[in-house]
């Protein structure tokens, strides 16, 4: 995981809800 910016700019929460995203579909095939 890394530190969460003070102030989210428009790509560091694209990046962000991209990686939660992966993360959801990862864990749905795992589970």
């Amino acid at each position: 995981m890394y530190a969460f910016p003070t102030i989210p700019t428009l790509e560091n929460t694209a990046i962000r809800l991209q990686f939660f995203y992966i993360m959801d579909i990862a864990y749905l095939f795992i589970g």
